[in-house]
C-alpha cells in the first residue's frame, strides 16, 4: 500500500500521534493515506512489523516525526524513531521524504 504521510513517534507520544492521524485521515473528505504503526499494524494484523514499517516508509511521500522530548531522536532513547528519522538517504527507491519534526 502507498501512503501519503508516515507518522513516526515513540509510544510516549502516541496520544499526539493519534490526533494527527485522525485529523489527516478525516480532513475535509480528502483521501490522505496515513501510516502510523500504532494504528495501521492493528488493522493489518501482520507479525512482520519491521517489514511493514519499511514498506510504509518506502511508499510514503511525507514524514511527520512527533517528539515531546528531544531525547526521543537519540538512538539509545528511541531506536525506532531514530532509525525512521535517519533513513532519508537509505531508501531503496531513491526517493526523498519531505520531513517535518514537531518537538514540543
Amino acid at each position: 500500500m502507498k501512503y501519503d504521510v508516515f507518522i513516526s513517534c515513540k509510544s510516549d507520544d502516541y496520544n499526539i500521534g493519534r490526533q494527527v492521524y485522525e485529523f489527516l485521515t478525516n480532513y475535509r473528505g480528502l483521501k490522505i493515506s496515513v501510516f502510523m504503526a500504532d494504528k495501521e499494524l492493528r488493522k493489518l494484523g501482520i507479525d512482520d512489523y519491521g517489514g511493514i514499517i519499511n514498506e510504509a516508509l518506502e511508499s510514503s511521500k511525507h514524514m511527520i516525526v512527533i517528539c515531546s522530548n528531544p531525547d526521543f531522536l537519540i538512538k539509545d532513547k528511541s531506536p525506532y524513531v531514530y532509525k525512521e528519522w535517519h533513513l532519508q538517504g537509505k531508501l531503496s527507491s531513491g526517493q526523498k521524504l519531505r520531513k517535518i519534526c514537531a518537538i514540543r
